[in-house]
């Protein structure tokens, strides 16, 4: 509901602007064909301009006024995407509240359904005769005259053949010839379903006095603006139908009047024209295109991340992630993965995904892709589910680290970053949680690597916001916050590297470092490697389930500083190691 409310909010304010400039600059002018369009082109428009998803990227620190003022616009998208997003269970009255507006919209239906009825009946009633184009029903009905398409129903009483009965008719053909009944179907359509934007019934009401303007005109041209105006000065009001026709005797009179006897201004009315359309790319603008201030300025290279979706279908076709009824996790996290991917704009950042298809891709394929694409962040995806039995009611997002393990305080700053960035849309456990037992992928992954279990789909309100289109989208651009502000920190912070330095040297200590090479640390990035004060070839050393007191790593001028001609490929120094863990062959 609150997707549907924030939709009709921005055709509200489409609709608004487009109509406003009508009603100030094009209003009781003389070029009707031209406010008719215009205004049935303001009506299509504010219903697809918000469905328009263009985004403009820009350095924040140097974003220009006109950027500025469409975050004025954007920060509206925001405050309704979070706001969408419930946090807290309570009573639901999104039910009840479309309930109500779908039964307007029913009545509504049903009413334009009666007048196309009562149309059908007279026509039925009364027969018709064809005349040329034209099909010409007569009938006392004290509502006609009046056309609709190529129907025209006409008034006994009224004499055709005389100067009045001419000028009515040929105000008749006017309208069947400008086909305007299909303009007030399409109006009376889209009122059905946006009948609580007030903007469209002001469109509905002008757009039926310009067709009035355009078959007097017409009336004009074949017997002269003062035979018209006496014409309309002796008429009466008769009942009318609210529905789809066009009636002689519906529109005020004074305006009508004014419009015949209007002197056209051509500069006036061409400026007035040609302003129309900034005004409407304005709008577009402002409502469709969406700026991206999370791009980093000055980024010194492109940030590769891979998004692993946990789990997948195995090779028998089954489920291999948690379940809750008919919602399986293996295809939550896919389709989150996806957004993530399909949602990034920065050029600087590559998402690439372990699996892009239903299927289960192996733990060590996963680590593998991340060495392959040389990665810097690494984000498993999966979800949570109660045990059988379990008296614990788990609910909520929770971000999980491997501390140990050798990127562990990169992790646990990507891990807050990421919980600061979801905190903000769906409740979320605020400290970062350490696995009991070791995580194949934190713990092998080649660079800093989290995992993130978003809510227990054995919780409905957790359920139901994880599988919620909008919410997903909303998960995919707080990970893509998060991945952002990471890197931003990267770039500035002290420690702004976990792999081979540009320049200088990086100490990273720990009471255990749990040293799983790749990325950063793996020992083919250097020219040589120093454990325990011994020199290693990076060829003849092989890392996995090496533990540590302490990691430096030196560039190649560094290395070359402390080590000579052997450290000229950059040094991977490596003190209070265990000498057992690691396999060596000592140069």
């Amino acid at each position: 509901m609150m997707a549907l409310a924030y939709y009709l909010l921005k055709v509200c304010l489409c609709s608004a602007l487009l109509f406003g400039y009508y009603h100030l600059a094009l209003r009781n002018r003389l070029f009707h064909q031209w406010n008719r369009f215009y205004l049935l082109a303001a009506v299509l428009l504010s219903l697809l301009i918000p469905f328009m998803h263009v985004t403009i990227t820009h350095e924040e620190i140097a974003a220009s006024k006109a950027i500025e003022m469409l975050q004025v616009v954007e920060s509206a998208d925001h405050y309704f995407e979070d706001a969408a997003i419930s946090r807290e269970a309570g009573i639901n009255k999104e039910p009840m509240i479309m309930a109500a507006y779908l039964s307007v919209c029913l009545v509504l239906l049903l009413f334009f359904i009666s007048g196309l009825l009562r149309i059908a009946a007279l026509v039925k009633k009364n027969g018709s005769r064809r005349v040329g184009d034209i099909r010409f029903v007569s009938t006392s009905d004290p509502r006609a005259p009046f056309s609709f398409f190529r129907y025209i129903f006409w008034n006994q009483n009224i004499d055709l053949t005389s100067e009045t009965g001419q000028q009515i008719f040929q105000h008749e053909l006017a309208h069947v010839e400008q086909r305007h009944s299909l303009d007030k179907l399409l109006l009376q359509a889209v009122l059905v379903v946006c009948w609580i934007n007030p903007v469209f019934w002001l469109i509905r009401k002008e757009l039926r006095m310009i067709h009035e303007f355009i078959a007097d005109r017409r009336a004009v041209a074949e017997h002269g603006a003062p035979a018209l105006a006496a014409m309309i000065l002796q008429s009466a009001y008769p009942g009318q139908f609210n529905s789809a026709t066009n009636h002689f005797f519906q529109t005020p009179i004074k305006r009508r009047l004014t419009m015949l006897t209007k002197l056209q201004h051509s500069r006036l009315a061409y400026l007035s024209r040609i302003i129309a359309l900034p005004v409407i790319a304005i709008t577009a603008m402002a409502f469709g295109l969406r700026t991206n201030n999370t791009v980093i300025p000055g980024l010194t290279r492109e940030y590769t991340v891979v998004i692993d979706a946990g789990h997948g279908k195995q090779s028998n076709g089954l489920h291999s992630g948690a379940r809750s009824e008919n919602v399986y996790e293996d295809d939550i996290v896919l389709e989150l993965s996806k957004k993530i991917q399909a949602l990034n704009s920065n050029s600087k950042i590559k998402i690439i995904l372990t699996r892009a298809t239903d299927a289960a891709t192996d733990l060590k394929e996963r680590v593998r892709i991340a060495e392959v694409n040389k990665a810097d962040l690494f984000i498993s995806l999966h979800t949570n589910a109660r045990p059988e039995g379990s008296t614990t009611p788990g609910s909520g997002i929770e971000v999980f680290v491997q501390p140990s393990a050798i990127h562990g305080k990169q992790s646990e700053r990507l891990g807050s970053a990421i919980i600061s960035e979801l905190g903000s849309i769906y409740k979320t456990d605020p400290s970062l949680k350490s696995t009991p037992r070791s995580v194949y992928i934190l713990k092998y992954s080649p660079c800093p690597a989290v995992l993130v279990e978003c809510g227990y789909i054995t919780d409905p309100q957790d359920k139901a916001f994880v599988t919620g289109p909008a919410n997903q989208d909303a998960i995919a651009k707080k990970i893509l916050s998060a991945i952002n502000r990471y890197i931003a920190q990267q770039e500035t912070g002290p420690h702004s590297k976990d792999s081979l330095p540009s320049h200088g040297q990086i100490k990273i200590e720990a009471d255990n470092i749990d040293f799983t090479g790749g990325k950063g640390s793996n020992p083919a990035f250097y020219s040589l490697v120093v454990i325990n004060g011994k020199k290693y070839a990076p060829a003849n050393i092989v890392l996995d389930g090496l533990k540590a007191k302490s990691i430096t790593l030196f560039d190649a001028k560094e290395g070359m500083k402390k080590f000579g001609e052997e450290g000229k490929g950059g040094v991977l120094l490596i003190e209070g190691a265990e000498t057992t863990s690691f396999k060596e062959k000592s140069l």
